[in-house]
């Protein structure tokens, strides 16, 4: 429940709620039950690609770890706008606040991320 509500105030937060085009998205994440960060990231990837990075950015911005790390673990860095994605909020990493990110970006097992994520270790 935690994230939902995490989730939903940074969307509401940053507006994204009140935006049309992302109304069918935002009712699938109000009917989905407990872990739906993979249905909806499907979603996201097959509906509503071009609003990918706006949807992300709340979530990585609120701060939450909970959401940050889940975040990190759905980005694909197979595709390249996620990858990039990837490389934008690990170069915000900071070492001292930040490490259950940069591990879980190590994790993600991509050379890329993990040879940038392992320079702020």
């Amino acid at each position: 429940m935690h994230q939902r509500a995490a989730a939903k105030a940074a969307w509401q937060a940053a507006g994204l709620y009140e935006d049309a085009r992302l109304r069918a998205f935002f009712d699938a994440f109000e009917q989905c039950q407990e872990d739906c960060w993979a249905a909806l990231s499907a979603r996201v990837r097959d509906q509503n690609a071009r609003h990918k990075r706006r949807l992300a950015a709340p979530l990585w911005a609120s701060g939450d770890k909970l959401l940050r790390l889940n975040l990190i673990r759905t980005l694909n860095p197979v595709l390249p706008d996620e990858l990039t994605l990837m490389k934008t909020y690990l170069r915000g990493c900071d070492p001292a606040t930040d490490v259950p990110e940069i591990t879980a970006f190590i994790e993600s097992g991509h050379p890329i991320i993990v040879a940038a994520a392992q320079k702020k270790t």
